[in-house]
């Protein structure tokens, strides 16, 4: 991979302040270890993702999607290619009634905090698990005898072509730690969950109970 070429080609989609060369990867996980990234980018809307997985298939140049960097290792000698971070850039979340609609970079435990404050149920197994709801529909994660696979009825992804795809239903063919997602390598763009009214206290205290069973308190 041509360093430079890429940084150009990169640059014409996005500014300085979403793009790095030799970004240090101890920066962007929470273990805090880890080389350089040749390129490192963090979009700001749908378009620069799409833009950035077109250039990196066009130019077959190697693609790595992060969200926060909660469950991954850095090797010392770092990453080739382009690391793209999907955090905090892109984490807006809506509530409509008893749906969410999440960006991609949204932490998992804040979309559940959001659904505590609107007094929707369904999300409490979720209140402990780290990692952005984008990673989270793609392993589908779970605990406490729920899953991701509960929630979401409609994930909007883009696959290594930069075509934007909407999957509902059983079209995310869930399973333990596995999606449709994970298997065709598919990034998840925005994901709704449906969530249903319940009293508030009733969540609170269930979330609470979950996570000092998991030693979150």
């Amino acid at each position: 991979m041509d360093k430079l070429k890429a940084a150009e080609l990169i640059k014409e989609i996005i500014t300085n302040d979403e793009f790095k060369i030799d970004e240090p990867m101890k920066n962007h996980t929470t273990f805090k270890v880890g080389g350089n990234a040749d390129l490192f980018v963090a979009p700001k809307n749908k378009q620069h993702i799409i833009d950035i997985i077109k250039i990196c298939n066009q130019n077959e140049i190697p693609l790595i999607t992060i969200g926060n960097g909660s469950n991954i290792i850095v090797r010392d000698k770092g990453i080739r290619g382009i690391v793209m971070k999907i955090f905090n850039n892109y984490s807006k979340i809506i509530v409509e009634n008893e749906i969410i609609r999440s960006e991609s970079g949204a932490l998992l435990s804040k979309v559940t905090n959001i659904a505590l404050a609107n007094s929707l149920s369904g999300l409490e197994f979720a209140g402990g698990i780290p990692g952005t709801i984008g990673g989270a529909v793609t392993m589908n994660a779970g605990a406490y005898s729920g899953q991701m696979k509960d929630v979401v009825i409609k994930t909007e992804v883009v696959d290594k072509n930069g075509v934007v795809r909407v999957l509902q239903g059983d079209e995310h063919d869930f399973c333990y730690r596995k999606s449709a997602i994970q298997k065709n390598e598919y990034v998840v763009l925005e994901c709704i969950l449906r969530l249903c009214h319940k009293d508030y206290n009733e969540i609170k205290e269930k979330m609470d109970e979950m996570r000092k069973g998991a030693g979150c308190e």
